[in-house]
């Protein structure tokens, strides 16, 4: 594996700004055309309320403002009430075997289902874009990798 140049390869956005989240939201759709991978990181605060859960889920479209469709298998596990004060999550998405061609499919956004009784917590998420296969993977140490 040759070295390669972070300015040239990657670039850093963000997918959901980091904020209190009481109810289901979606994330901005981002332009992902051009780019292989997509690694995703979230960061999500304590999650309180009664039995709180919350889904991380993904999607793709072939416009920013155009129907999403769930893209299979990339979600984070379901984070439920948990005695920690935040935790860091991290996936994969294969963006050469998920976006569609034949569709123009460039757009991607995260999307929050939250259930339970009011539930509350603070998260943010970024995802770091390549164009190189030269980024290492380990699939141990992801949540998800489609």
């Amino acid at each position: 594996m040759g070295r390669m140049n972070l300015d040239e390869n990657t670039k850093v956005i963000t997918l959901l700004a980091s904020q209190t989240v009481t109810a289901d939201a979606d994330g901005t759709g981002i332009d992902v055309s051009g780019y292989d991978d997509c690694f995703i990181i979230a960061n999500v605060g304590a999650l309180t309320g009664t039995s709180p859960t919350l889904d991380i889920n993904f999607a793709t479209s072939d416009a920013v403002g155009g129907t999403y469709t769930d893209i299979t298998g990339a979600a984070f596990t379901q984070i439920t009430d948990s005695a920690n004060d935040s935790q860091l999550t991290f996936g994969r998405i294969d963006l050469r075997t998920i976006l569609d061609p034949a569709t123009s499919e460039s757009w991607l956004r995260v999307e929050l289902d939250i259930g339970g009784t009011s539930p509350t917590l603070e998260i943010g998420i970024v995802a770091i874009l390549s164009n190189t296969s030269d980024v290492p993977t380990n699939a141990q140490t992801l949540d998800f990798n489609v």
